[in-house]
């Protein structure tokens, strides 16, 4: 269930419900899905909908699904340690010009600040900056080298579902200043 500001039915559930068995729970959530108007009511799904029909075929029962989450886990550390694959100068890291195979995620109001990239190079990882919405005017200073950043990759987050107009500007922005690594986030399929 979609939880967050703004959908009071579901926090209200999240709170009654907690810890309750199944009938209790059953009992909540009766009636109360409202795909209109979610806020007044329980919006069932999230993004992972698209693994419902697979997972439902593999594991046939939730418990089964969370058993596969918890080996994932287990197995995945060692692996990874094993691997070297999040060490210093580990291949990835190589090709990105970095010192630690780990990219920062572009994230608006946050990643868009030169202050942030240079916290994220200074430690080793890839620092990438959020484009967002905003106007060539506003994103410049993000797509200028930060001062200190040096010879430090970098990379830029564009949205894919931006009016044509905006990404047509964030574009050559990013060709003009020449980020490594360009990320397209949220595409729409018609974009070019």
């Amino acid at each position: 269930m979609l939880i967050r500001p703004g959908l009071s039915a579901a926090q209200e559930f999240y709170v009654v419900g907690d810890g309750q068995d199944q009938v209790i729970l059953r009992d909540l959530v009766e009636n109360k899905i409202c795909w209109e108007n979610s806020p007044n009511g329980f919006l069932p799904v999230g993004q992972d909908v698209c693994f419902a029909g697979p997972w439902r075929q593999r594991y046939g029962r939730l418990a089964d699904l969370f058993k596969a989450f918890d080996l994932a886990v287990r197995d995945s550390l060692p692996q990874a340690v094993k691997s070297a694959a999040l060490t210093g100068n580990a291949p990835l890291a190589q090709s990105l010009g970095i010192t630690f195979p780990l990219v920062q995620g572009p994230m608006s109001r946050v990643s868009d600040k030169p202050a942030f990239a240079l916290a994220i190079a200074s430690h080793g990882g890839l620092p990438v900056l959020a484009l967002a919405l905003s106007r060539v005017k506003n994103s410049m200073p993000c797509c200028r080298r930060p001062p200190g950043l040096g010879g430090q990759t970098l990379g830029v987050g564009l949205l894919g579902f931006a009016p044509q107009d905006l990404l047509d500007e964030q574009l050559l922005l990013v060709k003009k200043y020449g980020p490594k690594i360009a990320f397209w986030l949220a595409g729409a399929p018609t974009r070019r």
